[in-house]
């Protein structure tokens, strides 16, 4: 039995993605937000993933998503040794500071690493992220299903690259980013499956879509 209204919302959620997708399969009726084309006065997804928007308030400010309180009145980051990055650090850490690599697999001084955002937050954005409330944004970067402790130089330079366009790139000396940091490719694998659910849980759903229209 459903006892939580949370649960009904997820099912709710889920009957209307299936129906969403069957209605544009069945009956190529496609919503504005997802039309192909460029410009007008109401920015689309398809518009975000260009970087075109309507209206100013609708572009992509990292600061909405990591300064900003959640739900709960967190912050991922801009909150000292309280913000959600701190601590999901120093939950990782056993008692010598040492954690493991999410994607390499190798064991590291939790100093030398910082948590990533396994789906990149600007790619949230752009899937949808922009028509969310501030908190709503903050409830993303904020949820620890998304986040993966990394070297921090492997972190800086995934930059906002997808992990699969990112694992391929060369590098000046010809090798591919994989080869360079030794990314164990099974684990970065399940860290993306992991975060593109992630990821679709909070993106709007299909009711607020039509609503944001």
């Amino acid at each position: 039995l459903l006892n939580r209204s949370s649960d009904l919302e997820k099912l709710i959620n889920q009957c209307m993605y299936v129906i969403e997708n069957t209605i544009i399969s069945k009956f190529g009726i496609i919503s504005m937000f997802l039309q192909n084309r460029d410009g007008g006065n109401v920015t689309t997804i398809h518009n975000a993933q260009q970087k075109i928007y309507a209206d100013k308030k609708d572009e992509y400010d990292r600061k909405t998503y990591t300064d900003t309180k959640n739900s709960k009145g967190q912050k991922f980051s801009g909150d000292g040794k309280n913000s959600v990055g701190s601590n999901f650090t120093k939950s990782k850490m056993d008692k010598d500071g040492n954690v493991v690599d999410a994607y390499t697999g190798k064991i590291k001084q939790a100093k030398e690493t910082s948590p990533d955002h396994i789906e990149s937050i600007s790619q949230f954005h752009k899937d949808g992220g922009f028509m969310l409330s501030d908190i709503k944004k903050a409830d993303f970067a904020t949820d620890e299903d998304n986040l993966a402790l990394t070297g921090r130089d492997i972190n800086t330079s995934m930059r906002d690259y997808s992990k699969e366009e990112w694992k391929d790139k060369k590098r000046e000396n010809g090798k591919t980013n994989k080869e360079y940091f030794d990314i164990d490719e099974k684990r970065l694998d399940e860290a993306v499956a992991k975060g593109k659910n992630t990821s679709k849980k909070h993106l709007p759903t299909f009711t607020e879509k039509q609503n944001f229209i």
